[in-house]
């Protein structure tokens, strides 16, 4: 049926792009794994200077409650919630496009 092509076209698109990365800021990357949007409310994960990502920090973008916190020092977790603070709708969007299959571009956060 064309329901099950387009379920499929839409699973096709998330296994092309495993960690989308959905924002960044000086050397902080905000990114999503593929597998949690579909168990999990919507939240990032961010790391600093491409140090990998078993120190990411976790967020929850709609109560904006850190989830982990990585390998990052309070006052780089306090601008982390500052930046998903300001660019709450734009986040989520992004999150929820990524969801729907959709591509989407990395957002330069600003404060």
């Amino acid at each position: 049926t064309s329901q099950s092509k387009s379920s499929f076209n839409i699973f096709c698109n998330f296994v092309k792009t495993s960690m989308p990365k959905i924002a960044i800021y000086q050397a902080f990357t905000f990114y999503m794994f593929i597998y949690d949007v579909l168990n999990e409310p919507p939240h990032l994960h961010i790391t600093k200077n491409k140090k990998g990502y078993n120190n990411s920090a976790k967020i929850w973008l709609e109560s904006l409650i850190f989830a982990e916190f990585g390998d990052f020092t309070e006052k780089e977790l306090n601008l982390i919630e500052k930046l998903v603070i300001k660019n709450q709708a734009s986040l989520l969007k992004s999150f929820n496009d990524v969801k729907l299959g959709k591509k989407t571009k990395s957002i330069k956060l600003k404060l």
